[in-house]
C-alpha cells in the first residue's frame, strides 16, 4: 500500500510539474467528455461560427455542465442548432417552453418544430 502511494504522489507530483512548467496546457472542464483546453474550446468555437453542428453542441454542453453557464451555452446550442444540430434544438426547446417571455416560448416551440425533424425533413 505505501509503495502505491508513493508512486501516486511521484506520479502526481511529475504530471503537476510538467502542465505547470507550461509543457501541457491545464483542462478547463470537469471529465473526460467536458475536459477541453483551452485551445481546444477556442478552436471547438471558430468550427461552430464555421458551421461544424456537433462543435457548437460540444462547446455549448461545456458551458451549461462544466462551467455552469447557462446563457452562454444557450447561445451556442443556438449556434449548434442554426447549424442544424437536431440536439441542440432540442435543447433549446426545453429551455424554452416554460418561459415567461412570450417570444421566448414562441421560439421554444419554432425549435421544438426543428427537435421533431427526422433526416432533416420537418414533421407536418
Amino acid at each position: 500500500m505505501t509503495k502505491h502511494l508513493l508512486f501516486l504522489s511521484v506520479s502526481t507530483l511529475a504530471i503537476c510539474s510538467v502542465v505547470f512548467a507550461g509543457q501541457v496546457e491545464p483542462a478547463i472542464g470537469l471529465n473526460d467528455d467536458l475536459g477541453l483546453s483551452q485551445s481546444e474550446l477556442a478552436r471547438l468555437k471558430v468550427a461552430a461560427a464555421s458551421g461544424d453542428p456537433s462543435a457548437g453542441r460540444r462547446v455549448a454542453m461545456y458551458f451549461e455542465l462544466a462551467a455552469k453557464d447557462v446563457p452562454v451555452a444557450i447561445d451556442w446550442y443556438k449556434v449548434a442548432a442554426e447549424n442544424g444540430d437536431r440536439t441542440s434544438a432540442c435543447r433549446l426547446a426545453i429551455a424554452y417552453k416554460d418561459d415567461a417571455d412570450v417570444v421566448l416560448r414562441t421560439r421554444g416551440a419554432f425549435w421544438k418544430r426543428r427537435c421533431d425533424w427526422t433526416d432533416q425533413e420537418p414533421r407536418r
